[in-house]
């Protein structure tokens, strides 16, 4: 609604200037054009501005030139806008003031008439309000240059414009981020710092906190960063992101007890994102607590089931293999439910268990997976089922596993021939 009404209030303005313009047969391009920018048709903005008259001594260059260089910006010509805003900047500084009496009679707002070779004599009066508009002009000039500098990429002039941008620099606490984030893509980390802590210490924006302790922990300096990522947390809310974020600096930092705690503390406070307990595993892992890791995977995978084949995996490999087949019998998808079993089966050398599952295998489309023919041919060599043992070894292409298979074949000629060998 605002955005409609402020658009009707330039229309308006642009009518009253065509209409004061009719009678001398002129139209304010430049009227028009502030119209089109505004309601984002650039490209009849810019044919508006062309029709301008630059060389009349009635027209607001100031004005004119921070048109040009809105429009540049807005069409991500940063150049140009920056040409364009320094222009309006020198432009601005040559306004003199005019009471409302001596504006009437000259009709014009110049020291300096253009076209003409010689000086106007003019008796030059300050007005404080006056010269304090023009301050506040150029200084939101500068704020837009700034801006269009960091398109560019030159993030130092993009700070010195900002300095210059007076107190359109130093209103907001997203400035401060935003100067901090200039310095640190130029290398200045100290003055980054220094930049989000000035910004904090007049605007307590906590989002300047974070922004503090991710820069720490780029830094390497992990104590610092927690300790700042501790304090964004208390005054900031506790948000999954952070807690999740302040562990992995803990465990980066080696400070695995704390990061433990951290991820603890998440876990009850946020119980539906298996993230706390996916770190958490690996932490114990890290600390060879294998066991307890896997009953916190088997935690997560209550509450996420795509979980549910690792927690298997991770009691297999601590050798709890009752519960890792207890936890087998949920695992939706059959092959993967099979090629568990089976792996279990076989490190505890239960051959039999494995022969029992062909049927399966074979319900399951496992034929074409080499390596399953291989453990199922195998296993039938090892209960003494030769006759099958050699029908799966046919089926064996794969380089490595015909090699083993040849093995298998010959060991099999052997017991055959003296089956006390393989007893």
């Amino acid at each position: 609604m605002i955005k409609k009404i402020l658009l009707v209030l330039m229309l308006m303005v642009c009518a009253n200037s065509a209409d004061e313009n009719t009678k001398t047969g002129e139209v304010d391009h430049m009227a028009i054009a502030i119209a089109m920018v505004y309601d984002g048709k650039y490209d009849a903005a810019k044919s508006e501005l062309d029709l301008v008259d630059i060389n009349s001594s009635e027209l607001d260059r100031a004005k004119f030139y921070t048109i040009k260089g809105t429009l540049a910006s807005k069409t991500n010509l940063h150049e140009q806008a920056v040409e364009n805003f320094i222009k309006a900047i020198d432009e601005t500084k040559k306004l003199v003031y005019f009471s409302p009496k001596e504006a009437q009679d000259k009709k014009r707002k110049y020291l300096f008439k253009i076209g003409s070779k010689s000086k106007v004599v003019q008796e030059i009066k300050i007005d404080p309000e006056f010269e304090r508009n023009k301050e506040i002009k150029i200084e939101r000039l500068y704020a837009y240059i700034s801006q269009s500098y960091y398109k560019l990429k030159e993030y130092k002039k993009s700070v010195e414009a900002l300095d210059l941008s007076g107190e359109n620099g130093r209103n907001k606490s997203g400035l401060f981020a935003f100067r901090a984030d200039c310095y640190w893509k130029v290398g200045e980390h100290s003055n980054a710092m220094e930049a989000l802590n000035y910004g904090y210490k007049k605007f307590s924006d906590v989002q300047l906190l974070k922004q503090k302790y991710f820069y720490l922990s780029e830094l390497k300096l992990y104590k610092a960063a927690v300790e700042t990522a501790k304090v964004y947390i208390d005054k900031a809310g506790k948000k999954e992101d952070d807690y999740l974020y302040l562990a992995q600096m803990l465990i980066q930092a080696k400070q695995t007890e704390d990061a433990i705690m951290i991820l603890e503390e998440g876990k009850m406070i946020f119980p539906s994102n298996p993230t706390f307990g996916l770190m958490l595993t690996n932490v114990y892992l890290k600390k060879e607590m294998p066991h307890t890791g896997a009953t916190i995977l088997e935690n997560t995978a209550n509450i996420d089931q795509k979980y549910l084949k690792d927690s298997v995996e991770a009691f297999r490999q601590v050798k709890d293999y009752s519960h890792a087949l207890y936890l087998n019998l949920h695992v939706v998808d059959q092959k993967d439910n099979i090629k568990q079993k089976i792996a279990m089966h076989l490190e505890r050398g239960e051959f039999e268990q494995i022969t029992g599952l062909k049927d399966a295998m074979m319900r399951n489309g496992m034929h074409d997976d080499e390596n399953m023919i291989y453990v199922l041919a195998y296993s039938y060599y090892m209960v003494g089922d030769y006759e099958n043992a050699e029908i799966y070894l046919q089926l064996i292409n794969d380089n490595d596993l015909f090699q083993k298979a040849t093995i298998i074949r010959k060991n099999i000629e052997k017991c055959k021939v003296n089956p006390r060998e393989c007893v």
